[in-house]
């Protein structure tokens, strides 16, 4: 991640959240942004295993692929997520949030959860990432 980043805990937002970061998600969680994605919020918390918690703007115009694609996840209805690295942050779903499409799965022996959710006509997606 470069300069030590992945160290110690950070928070990106706005333009901090670069295309950089985008690229280590894609590449972490095998799912594959649209290239509108804007990455809003992010929240990294570092080793031993390192997580993160990512919220992404999905345009309206890549809502329904991003749907089939996030659809198409296995879910794995085994997992019992214990605690949400989310849930440590203030910009995490909110309790009224619009729930389009909702996986968790292991990506290999990393636990990966996505939510999709639509936010005042806003198509938000929230990606969780553990490595185990």
């Amino acid at each position: 991640m470069g300069c030590g980043r992945g160290y110690a805990d950070y928070e990106l937002a706005g333009a901090s959240f670069d295309a950089k970061t985008l690229q280590m998600i894609q590449s972490d969680t095998r799912v594959v942004l649209p290239v509108d994605a804007r990455g809003l919020n992010f929240y990294y918390k570092a080793p031993i295993d390192p997580a993160y918690a990512a919220k992404i703007e999905i345009s309206a115009n890549s809502r329904e692929g991003v749907i089939k694609a996030l659809s198409a996840i296995k879910n794995d209805e085994n997992i019992h997520s214990v605690e949400s690295l989310g849930a440590k942050v203030t910009w995490w779903i909110p309790k009224d949030a619009k729930v389009l499409v909702d996986r968790q799965t292991f990506v290999g022996s990393n636990y990966l959860r996505v939510t999709l959710t639509e936010e005042d006509a806003v198509v938000i997606l929230y990606i969780e990432w553990w490595t185990i």
